[in-house]
């Protein structure tokens, strides 16, 4: 879910701009929770693909947009472009949003269309253990944001 992506990408984002010292923390943390939600676009029922409906008909969800090549192609330009701050935020964002979707039951291949391996795990989306989940993460953003802080 929407709620979870974001939480789960804030947490990742704070953890990379710490390892790697980024100073530039708004941008960084603008595209990498932007792009921590981006692959939903191609499903009409989540917060940005209801926005974006002409996507979801063009790709299926958790398809070509939940693989590893969207990621690969905006690196490239942005690395060509010099904007390596913003290529590690994809990363980062996208990254986690793929991460994230492994554990759920409909899971996600990588590599899809090259191969037919799906890594799916045991959260139902949208049931009471994603909640769950969602609440640990922001308590664990809320500490880690207390940390970096204090």
């Amino acid at each position: 879910m929407f709620k979870t992506h974001l939480a789960f990408g804030f947490l990742v984002s704070l953890i990379v701009m710490r390892l790697l010292n980024i100073n530039e923390i708004l941008l960084f943390l603008f595209v990498a929770l932007f792009f921590s939600i981006f692959p939903d676009i191609d499903n009409n029922d989540s917060k940005i693909g209801r926005r974006h409906k002409i996507i979801s008909r063009i790709f299926r969800h958790r398809g070509i947009l939940h693989t590893v090549f969207p990621i690969l192609v905006l690196v490239m330009i942005a690395w060509y472009l010099n904007f390596n701050i913003i290529a590690i935020a994809i990363i980062t964002g996208y990254g986690s949003h793929l991460f994230i979707d492994g554990f759920t039951k409909a899971g996600i291949n990588f590599l899809y269309p090259v191969s037919k391996l799906r890594i799916s795990g045991f959260i139902l989306t949208g049931s009471f253990v994603e909640l769950i989940l969602f609440l640990i993460l922001l308590g664990i953003d809320l500490l880690y944001l207390g940390y970096i802080l204090f």
